[in-house]
């Protein structure tokens, strides 16, 4: 079976589109398949595909109904054992990406594996996104993995039919939270970084439309009161909740205002205790 399939989707994103061919065709491991479905450019992006015909295992450009329609067309034509999402204008990091995958020691056994990502917008470097060592359903109630970072087991997609056309930028969100939350998929970080995120891709530029779609699809999956709960969890009532869950867990602020707290919460304790005590003494 072909290791991986590398899937690009593409639509008047000729510039981006360049940059992504350029970091694929360079990579110094050539055992992946390499599928392109693009949604009928009239930029010039077509003739860029048809320029590297010989290094496209399967391309095609006509319309589709959106993002993912795209992607589950080259679900449907990848044979790998594991699809990886490289969309125009992202990158992979360095030329030796798919030997560092081929080679990681638990390639083969996790259904899911998710690697580092360097976050760009044009030459500037905007930040790194870290795969988290375990998934929760707290972490996915409230964030993802980074999808151009993460290889997915083929077969997972198509037995679940690839991604929710209903959403129109979190449905890849919306996989990662029913694969390993809810069909418990196996997971396991990579400690290497994979690709370089376009910054202006369509999700940043919509982060309400994101946040909405999350929302909407999490209050579908979930009984309302475990959405409730996982709500309160995730971002908090209170003021002081509400801040301590925008702060980073292993942040020194976080662990300051979580060691203020129980420093304040001890002598209250204290005199709780020392009162049921007494009670209990003097009742007998």
């Amino acid at each position: 079976m072909i290791p991986i399939s590398i899937i690009t989707i593409n639509y008047n994103n000729r510039d981006g589109l360049k940059r992504t061919i350029d970091s694929i065709i360079n990579q110094t491991c050539k055992d992946f398949e390499w599928i392109v479905i693009d949604g009928g450019s009239n930029d010039g992006g077509k003739d860029l595909l048809e320029q590297h015909d010989s290094h496209i295992t399967y391309w095609v450009s006509e319309p589709d109904k959106g993002i993912y329609d795209a992607m589950n067309k080259g679900i449907q034509k990848a044979n790998g054992e594991y699809c990886l999402f490289m969309n125009s204008g992202d990158c992979f990091y360095s030329s030796d990406v798919i030997k560092k995958i081929l080679d990681n020691e638990g390639f083969g056994q996790y259904d899911i594996m998710t690697g580092y990502t360097y976050v760009s917008k044009g030459q500037k470097k905007i930040g790194i996104w870290t795969p988290p060592q375990e998934i929760t359903g707290k972490l996915l109630f409230k964030n993802t993995l980074s999808h151009s970072a993460s290889i997915i087991r083929t077969k997972h997609l198509k037995e679940h039919g690839g991604y929710d056309s209903n959403y129109k930028i979190a449905s890849d969100v919306k996989f990662f939270y029913e694969d390993l939350v809810l069909r418990n998929a196996t997971y396991k970080p990579m400690n290497f970084y994979i690709s370089n995120f376009d910054f202006t891709g369509i999700s940043i530029k919509n982060v309400a439309l994101a946040s909405n779609e999350r929302d909407v699809f999490l209050k579908h999956l979930l009984p309302t009161a475990i959405y409730n709960d996982y709500k309160r969890m995730c971002y908090g009532e209170t003021t002081l909740e509400k801040l301590l869950c925008k702060t980073e867990e292993n942040s020194f602020f976080y662990k300051w205002m979580t060691l203020l707290a129980v420093i304040s919460y001890a002598p209250i304790s204290l005199k709780n205790r020392i009162v049921l005590h007494l009670k209990k003494l003097f009742s007998k």
